[in-house]
């Protein structure tokens, strides 16, 4: 009407911009034909990250999982779900992920992560989102406590009661008690001590490796008044 009309464009990405948009007008007995363009620049979409870790605290070696979930964060036109992919990192700690890239599936996506050895203390997992052509790039962090396994240390002796210099062997195992994650034999040094060792005893050897080991005890002397409850009421002096 009165030589013009209105359109309405709506652009579906933003992979080039700007956007060139031409109008031609065909002519007609009267008019001849014409035809102009116009530059449109054209800005991607505001993606939201929520980045889950659950659970937030696990033992070395316990597998959490680690979802994301990505949204449309901008006001204007019809909000999109975000396509594209998301990589994970732990900032240069010893964990693994499952995969270190996973695939948006209507907005979402998880891996699973297990913290290793080395890693006590926080690790601060992030997700990167890789953008699309619809889409800017986001991240988000998490963090995730990492504990250290709980052992039990057990140490079986005889049952009956020795004489002095008597020696007896004696075995000490030590075990993952952890509630979850993958157990196993801990490893690392074992060591012996006791209050008499020196003139009254000997313990050989002094050290030993877990997860089991053992150790030879010799009582060497006893105090020459030891009474019935194990207590010594002399003054000194001892019954070698």
């Amino acid at each position: 009407e009165g030589g013009r009309f209105e359109f309405t464009y709506t652009p579906t990405d933003a992979a080039t911009t700007p956007h060139v948009i031409t109008a031609s007008y065909a002519g007609d007995t009267v008019y001849l034909a014409s035809t102009d363009t116009y530059s449109q620049a054209v800005e991607k979409r505001a993606a939201d990250v929520l980045l889950t870790v659950s659970p937030s605290t696990a033992y070395i070696s316990q597998a959490v999982t680690i979802t994301v979930s990505l949204s449309d964060d901008s006001t204007a036109g019809t909000a999109a779900t975000p396509t594209g992919t998301v990589t994970f990192s732990d900032g240069g700690k010893n964990g693994t992920f499952s995969s270190d890239t996973a695939t948006l599936s209507g907005g979402t996506c998880s891996v699973t992560y297990t913290p290793a050895a080395w890693d006590a203390g926080v690790t601060t997992i992030s997700a990167s989102y890789g953008g699309s052509s619809v889409h800017e790039t986001a991240s988000a962090t998490s963090e995730l406590t990492v504990e250290l396994r709980p052992t039990r240390t057990t140490v079986t002796g005889s049952t009956d009661v020795l004489l002095v210099r008597q020696p007896f062997t004696y075995n000490v195992i030590v075990e993952d008690i952890a509630s979850a994650g993958s157990v196993t034999a801990p490893v690392g040094t074992l060591a012996y001590s006791s209050l008499q060792l020196g003139a009254d005893a000997t313990l050989v050897p002094g050290v030993g490796i877990a997860p089991s080991a053992s150790f030879v005890y010799t009582c060497l002397r006893l105090p020459v008044n030891l009474n019935s409850d194990g207590f010594d009421t002399s003054v000194g002096g001892y019954d070698t």
